[in-house]
């Protein structure tokens, strides 16, 4: 059939027409011509393909829905060969015809005559712009759209739609370019293009009725007898791909309504979208494919530098072009831009743009090309625009959470709203791609957008209006932080902390697994947290905070990390001339500095300092721990007897205030003294007194500790069997709570007592076990774990006596549990 012949065109739609009347059976002529408002004789004209022009669009529709109404009452619906309702089939062909019927009333040149029926080839379009000659990475998102195009010409499909998404810079045009350049020959019909420009800061989008202008002007229409309204340019649109293979770029979208005029409909078509924001309604409504851009991995931002600099310059500096990268967040646009800025400098070290690229927000200054198309500020300025007043504020205030994770809590306290109220802001923020959400409930943001959220808030928001919003984030982890600390070890000794802020959330944490988990996910937005209170002036809350975290710093953060937060913290305390406050930093600052060896003569210094702050506050609780660390410090240094003293020190300053957790943690550090000095049997009798008091106080973690100092005097006794049974209920306990410093002791100890009882591979699985946790640590005492593995006798301190049989008991490789 002619493409463009009208009168053929219109006897196969009446003939269509007719074929769904007789496939339904009815209804009669009579109720026909009175649902449509004709005479029967019209329609009949109609059924039987005599008439000379179309009938009116309203008229089709309304003999549509009278046959399938009559097939769907007499339950013949299956009988239909054309199931599809009136838009999915019947407008585009209508449109189709009534553009040729109005080619043939005016046509060009204006002379009325009929123009010839013999068919004339279709243009074959071909708008991809230009794109990048190499494509780094991407090898699975280019699999994914290849298997997409490899779904177009099913005949039960649609067009195939992908939605490809990200946030800005990270490189959606590009792929979506460079696949499409690749996978012309699966379309060779053609290729369309536009740039919706849906995020331009003029507000200059492509509505879709110019868009379609552009593709059907491509297609081969009339420039001059366009449709006027969008509905029937759509169905022109869609006509003319029906049975052609096209390929329809749609760049740069802003929302689904600006996209789904421009879907093709025909099976052999596909559509690919790029947008910064989540088209989910294109998932949900046209079952698009969604495809979601992730900023490259370090090995491909670095090999992109190279490709856009020259890898022989990028080989020289591999070190630099690491930090470039990483401080350009891995965002393919700033990575360009940096690789150009070099280009343009061919005579300057890549260390020299590495150190430019470290300082603060200057970082957008340097990735600045002064061109809106090519510069990284810009680039974000766009989706920023785009955001309702209420989450264009918190993505500013967002610029001031420290880590790069921020949870719905913090977010909540930030902007000093309830949870439920800050849900849809960050969602908002989420569909924009201003954050990601890798996790439940915990939004990320990369480094330049959390410069530039920064840059925004300190021009847009007055500073105390940013200093409460900090103020209240502080309090968010301080407070949660002290909750997670109580839960990990309820009877430590608390500190003083005043009431949150009005508008602050606090995390509930239902058990000391959940405490864990926080601490873990929060690590570094806590130590990033500490450091930024104490710049900023909140002197109390950096030394409060690091308290509060102390349970973390012991159990996760390598022992170098810990000293310099207790300084932090220090520091503070002095600020604000504190003494107590000091004496809590002297004591931390203390407990990390024992665990590094070169540090350990300065641990007494402050510990010395923190007892002098807590006798002068009267505080003898506190008094009371600094001695045990003092007995573990003179342990490590082989002074047994002066331990023993301060642990005796120690029970009594808790006896005096009453407190029944420290007793109990005393007499389990009594206990392991005297093993240390071969009195096991005393040793023995010192742990089950302490026992029982943290049984009857439910001190869980002494009770790991106790079960340790037990078989360590087994062990000194050759009871290996009793040692063996008392340290597998320490690590049962200890496992529970999370205590990885306890748990290396308590493994080095079971590793020593199955080596004395001749079992060295069950040695070696232990001691093995242990030396992964204290390499993870970063604390000395792996050393001597490792020589254990080594074959070589393990370093003591000192001698401790021996036993009558002439047994000595294992070293203790010297580790930091309270009640020692």
């Amino acid at each position: 059939m002619p493409a463009d012949d009208p009168d053929e065109l219109l006897r196969h739609f009446c003939a269509d027409l007719r074929l769904l009347w007789t496939q339904a059976q009815g209804p009669s002529l009579r109720v026909v011509s009175a649902r449509v408002g004709l005479g029967k004789s019209q329609v009949g004209a109609i059924l039987n393909g005599t008439v000379r022009r179309p009938p009116d669009w309203d008229v089709v529709r309304r003999l549509v829905e009278c046959f399938h109404d009559h097939a769907r009452a007499h339950h013949r619906l299956s009988q239909l060969s054309l199931r599809t309702g009136v838009e999915e089939t019947w407008r585009p062909r209508y449109a189709m015809l009534e553009y040729a019927f109005q080619r043939r009333r005016t046509p060009p040149g204006g002379t009325g005559s009929r123009p010839p029926t013999a068919s004339r080839r279709w243009p074959v379009p071909r708008q991809l712009p230009p794109v990048a000659r190499h494509l780094v990475g991407r090898a699975a998102e280019l699999a994914t759209l290849d298997r997409a195009a490899a779904s177009c010409g099913k005949p039960d499909g649609s067009a195939t739609v992908v939605v490809i998404d990200g946030t800005a810079g990270v490189g959606k045009t590009t792929v979506a370019l460079w696949w499409a350049h690749r996978a012309g020959g699966r379309f060779p019909d053609g290729q369309l293009h536009v740039d919706l420009g849906g995020f331009d800061p003029n507000g200059t989008q492509v509505s879709p009725e110019n868009a379609l202008r552009g593709f059907l002007i491509a297609l081969g229409a009339d420039p001059h007898r366009l449709p006027d309204d969008l509905s029937t340019r759509v169905a022109l649109y869609r006509s003319l791909l029906a049975d052609r293979r096209v390929l329809v770029v749609l760049d740069n979208a802003r929302d689904p309504g600006q996209v789904r005029p421009l879907l093709p409909g025909g099976p052999s078509c596909m559509a690919l979208v790029t947008s910064r924001n989540q088209l989910t309604g294109l998932v949900v409504g046209e079952g698009a494919l969604p495809l979601r851009l992730e900023l490259p991995t370090p090995t491909d931002a670095a090999e992109l530098f190279a490709s856009r600099l020259g890898t022989g310059r990028a080989a020289e500096e591999p070190a630099a072009v690491a930090e470039i990268v990483d401080r350009c967040a891995r965002l393919p646009l700033a990575v360009a831009i940096a690789a150009a800025s070099a280009a343009d400098r061919p005579d300057e070290p890549l260390a020299a743009l590495a150190a430019q690229l470290r300082t603060g927000t200057a970082v957008l200054d340097t990735l600045s090309t002064g061109t809106d198309g090519a510069d990284v500020r810009t680039a974000f300025s766009w989706s920023y625009r785009r955001l309702s007043p209420i989450a264009a504020t918190l993505f500013r205030t967002l610029g001031l959470h420290p880590g790069p994770d921020v949870t719905v809590a913090a977010a909540a306290s930030l902007a000093g709203v309830p949870v439920r109220q800050v849900r849809p802001a960050l969602a908002e923020l989420a569909r924009a791609h201003l954050v990601s959400a890798p996790h439940r409930d915990r939004y990320r943001t990369h480094d330049l957008l959390r410069a530039y959220a920064m840059e925004l808030a300190r021009a847009t928001d007055p500073e105390a209006r940013r200093r409460m919003a900090q103020g209240r984030l502080l309090d968010h982890l301080l407070h949660t932080a002290y909750a997670a600390s109580r839960m990990l070890d309820p009877q430590r000794h608390t500190i003083a902390i005043p009431p949150p802020d009005e508008g602050v959330t606090v995390v509930a944490l239902s058990d000391e697994a959940a405490a864990l988990d926080w601490y873990a996910a929060e690590e570094t937005t806590l130590v990033a947290a500490i450091h930024g209170a104490a710049r900023t002036g909140f002197h109390a809350r950096a030394w409060q905070l690091t308290w509060a975290c102390e349970p973390m710093l012991y159990r996760q953060v390598p022992r170098q990390q810990w000293a310099a937060l207790q300084r932090v913290a220090l520091a503070a305390a002095r600020r604000i001339g504190d003494p107590l406050a000091q004496g809590h930093a002297h004591r931390g600052l203390g407990r990390a500095y024992s665990s590094i060896d070169n540090r350990r003569f300065r641990a007494r210094i402050h510990f010395n300092r923190a007892l002098r702050n807590f006798a002068t506050a009267d505080r003898p609780v506190d008094e009371g721990y600094v001695r045990f660390h003092l007995s573990l410090l003179c342990e490590r240094n082989g002074e047994h007897r002066a331990a023993l003293e301060h642990t005796q020190r120690a029970l009594e300053l808790f006896e005096r205030a009453g407190h029944r957790p420290g007793q109990a943690r005393a007499y389990n550090g009594l206990g392991w003294q005297h093993a240390l000095l071969g009195d096991y049997e005393v040793a023995l009798a010192s742990c089950a007194r302490a026992l029982d008091l943290m049984r009857a106080v439910g001190d869980r973690l002494g009770q790991a500790q106790a079960w340790d100092s037990i078989g360590f005097a087994h062990h000194g006794l050759r009871q290996y069997g009793e040692a063996v049974t008392a340290y597998r209920r320490a690590l049962a306990l200890i496992r529970r709570i999370g205590e990885r410093n306890n748990e290396a002791e308590m493994l080095v100890h079971l590793g020593d007592t199955h080596q004395a009882a001749g079992s060295p591979e069950a040695a070696g699985r232990a001691w093995r076990q242990a030396l992964t946790i204290l390499d993870e640590l970063g604390v000395s005492e792996a050393a001597a774990v490792r020589a254990r593995l080594d074959g070589t006798p393990p370093a003591r301190p000192a001698a401790p006596p021996a036993d009558a049989d002439g047994a000595v008991p294992p070293a203790s490789p010297g580790f930091d549990p309270l009640r020692r």
